[in-house]
């Protein structure tokens, strides 16, 4: 989100984190990433060139909450006690010359105040004229104790040595820290000619080494080394705050092999991810945990969006519970009429009917069902007009699995069991090819296998490419433009686009159509560019070459059968392999057809037409 101002101003971030710090922790993430942005947003907007610290520390814990405070530093031009005072008030910046210079109104940070404390936490500011300032917040969280944390996750990378070399003596000390949490035993330096002297004199694991530093740059450093030490040169890491681009075009100019890259500020899963991945050392960075949450159970999932439908259907099934679709408010309420649930999942702003009026006609008939509201609004007030309506939950979009685990298992028979069959199996994951754009092993994660992953990144590309020609400013206020930026901050935020996500989200929650104006050339091109990523990494589709094969009227009836089950279903992952299949073979003209029409229903997500038309054309 900042790498183009950051960059531009030659402004380095930082980040650091507590390692005690669970890896799991159960909160509102779209506020908390939205106080980040808009404290982030504001140190960058005042802060010429310099450094900005973002730190992350425990201030307090009990069995199952814990107190985190954090820190935005900024080297800017700092403020006086008096202006200090009014800084939190809504549009109001410091004074007049400022937002002339500057810009903005200040209302970014009313809103962080008015977030902080809906979240039960406090917000202020330690800021001296000339020097920079220091802006606070706590954050009360719950976590579970089990969680691991940041410090036992990278255990197994103990005893390692780990040569570190950057000019940024607070890149060094945060890198100390991460390395010394997990055993690790760390030599640091400032020069990459001490680099190399240490390199000769010493045997090392790993080598971490920043891009760019003066004197010799870390491609440099790192060609000398390799041609020093052939074999037995330690595994690279680069680290870098500029564009990644850059980097591996002189890589490649200058013939040197980097076995991983890392983009500045860095976290301990990004370095620990970096370093885990070598030495064959995979089975440290497991993205399966060797137990898994299982539940019994049928749920309703009322969901208009294709994407999000499919990545939560993903989840729910992997959990093994029988999974119905509806796909607005009135679909939902006619098959809870029909079929018994065990629970509802309910998207609250949908076509037809929304979530709230299908509730209310839901209750008339049952009063009993949970029913669980899936929707990115979770100020306390929308959490308590669901309540109003007889919901019986909430749960914030994307969806958090923690918190989707911890609401199933408050209504559902569950268990723990240990991982089995495709649940421990470790996929190699991309990650670097996807770095900055998509936090590919989240999604990995999150939809439970790579093909997952890809086949929703790729329905992504086909239904917003051309998004860019409906975000334009004029269409700033209107329904349709308001829906689609509410889609796009849903859609992206489930397939964890890290371009794509922040500016979305801050579009969507901004007041005012300004703030919106400035914004949304960054979000059509950040879209631009993730679909490109996505475009060039991701699988595509088997072209059909034209060739078909002959079909007997056996086979024929055989996988007309198999669709017309799979179209019953209602779940395009179970039709489209089928269909891809089909696609293959020489069917008769009306055969043709009727596949045809079939595959426009269901990439409209209307199986109830595709289901009547197989039926009635006899297809099965």
């Amino acid at each position: 989100l900042f790498e183009f101002s950051t960059q531009e101003r030659s402004i380095t971030l930082h980040l650091a984190t507590d390692p005690e710090l669970p890896t799991m922790l159960i909160g509102d993430p779209l506020r908390i990433t939205q106080i980040f942005n808009n404290l982030v947003g504001n140190a960058v907007k005042f802060t010429e060139e310099g450094e900005i610290n973002i730190e992350v520390k425990i201030k307090g814990r009990s069995d199952d909450r814990i107190v985190l405070l954090c820190r935005v530093q900024d080297s800017g031009i700092g403020m006086t006690p008096p202006e200090q005072k009014k800084l939190f008030q809504s549009f109001s910046q410091v004074d007049s010359s400022t937002t002339r210079k500057y810009g903005g109104t200040g209302l970014g940070l009313a809103i962080c105040k008015q977030l902080v404390e809906l979240m039960d936490g406090t917000i202020w500011v330690e800021s001296t004229i000339g020097e920079g300032s220091n802006f606070y917040f706590t954050l009360d969280l719950a976590y579970d104790k089990k969680t691991r944390t940041i410090a036992s996750k990278g255990s197994g990378l103990s005893k390692k040595n780990v040569l570190v070399v950057d000019d940024s003596i607070n890149d060094l000390q945060i890198i100390d820290h991460i390395l010394y949490s997990w055993g690790v035993t760390a030599t640091l330096c400032n020069e990459p000619q001490e680099a190399l002297r240490l390199a000769r004199e010493n045997e090392y694991d790993y080598l971490i080494t920043d891009w760019r530093m003066p004197g010799l740059d870390g491609v440099e450093l790192v060609k000398i080394m390799k041609e020093e030490h052939g074999v037995k040169c330690p595994h690279i890491v680069m680290v870098t705050a500029y564009e990644r681009a850059g980097l591996m075009a002189e890589a490649r100019e200058k013939s040197v092999e980097l076995d991983r890259v890392v983009s500045k500020p860095f976290t301990s899963s990004s370095l620990f991810d970096a370093l885990a991945y070598q030495h064959g050392e995979k089975e440290i960075a497991e993205h399966r945990e060797k137990q898994v949450f299982k539940a019994s159970g049928r749920v309703l999932l009322v969901e208009d969006n294709e994407i999000n439908r499919d990545v939560a259907v993903e989840n729910l099934e992997h959990y093994g519970l029988e999974v119905s679709i509806a796909v607005d408010g009135e679909e939902a309420v006619k098959i809870a009429r029909e079929k018994e649930f065990d629970l509802i999942l309910m998207d609250l702003q949908m076509p037809v009917m929304d979530g709230f009026e299908a509730t209310r006609n839901i209750r008339k008939f049952n009063k009993e069902i949970p029913i669980i509201a899936l929707s990115a609004a979770v100020m306390k007030r929308d959490k308590e007009r669901t309540e109003e309506i007889g919901m019986n939950g909430h749960l914030a979009k994307p969806i958090n699995l923690a918190e989707l685990e911890q609401m199933l298992s408050h209504y559902l028979e569950h268990e723990i069991v240990e991982a089995q069959g495709d649940d421990g199996v470790k996929e190699e994951i991309p990650v670097e090819a996807f770095a900055g754009v998509v936090d590919i092993a989240n999604l990995v994660d999150t939809v439970h296998s790579i093909d997952s992953a890809y086949r929703a990144l790729r329905t992504f590309t086909k239904e917003y490419r051309e998004a860019g020609a409906m975000l334009v400013p004029d269409a700033i206020g209107s329904e349709e433009f308001n829906r689609l930026i509410h889609t796009v901050k849903g859609v992206s935020g489930n397939l964890r686009l890290e371009k794509v996500y922040p500016l979305a989200h801050s579009i969507d929650t901004a007041e005012n159509a300004e703030t919106k104006k400035e914004q949304l050339p960054q979000l059509v091109e950040a879209i631009t560019k993730t679909i490109a990523v996505i475009d060039e990494m991701v699988p595509q589709d088997e072209v059909d070459t034209g060739v078909k094969l002959t079909i007997s009227s056996q086979k024929r009836d055989e996988l007309f059968k198999q669709l017309h089950e799979a179209v019953l279903t209602k779940r395009p992952r179970n039709c489209i392999p089928l269909l891809e299949e089909m696609a293959a073979y020489q069917f008769s003209d009306d055969d043709r057809e009727i596949l045809t029409k079939l595959t426009e229903f269901i990439d409209e997500y209307d199986f109830k037409s595709a289901i009547s038309y197989l039926e009635k054309n006899n297809a099965e």
